[in-house]
């Protein structure tokens, strides 16, 4: 049975027989979805309204059950950060990442 198989033998199986789905990976973050979202229009990379978009995001919980709430007031704008010595070094990680990438692709 395919369960009681070592990793290894279930990685070499499945890497052999297995159904194929390829991934879009973020170059930002590493977040990765399916290609076929990407292509089917369910994902995109230039929906992003930097003037409503929350970059700094507070949320709290409720406990157990009651989930996780965005909460606007406390949340952050891109502009509204920009500025801020507390947020420059994950900036600078962002900028120097966004500059690596444009590299890659000339």
């Amino acid at each position: 049975m395919f369960r009681d198989k070592d990793p290894d033998q279930k990685r070499e199986e499945v890497l052999a027989t297995g159904t194929e789905v390829r991934y879009m990976v973020c170059p930002l973050c590493g977040m990765n979805k399916s290609l076929k979202k990407y292509l089917s229009g369910q994902i995109a990379f230039t929906n992003i309204d930097f003037g409503r978009m929350h970059i700094v995001q507070v949320r709290r919980g409720g406990g157990r059950g009651r989930g996780f709430y965005l909460d606007r007031d406390s949340s952050l704008l891109i502009s509204e950060i920009k500025d801020d010595p507390e947020y420059q070094a994950i900036l600078q990680q962002i900028i120097e990442q966004c500059k690596n990438i444009l590299r890659e692709l000339e």
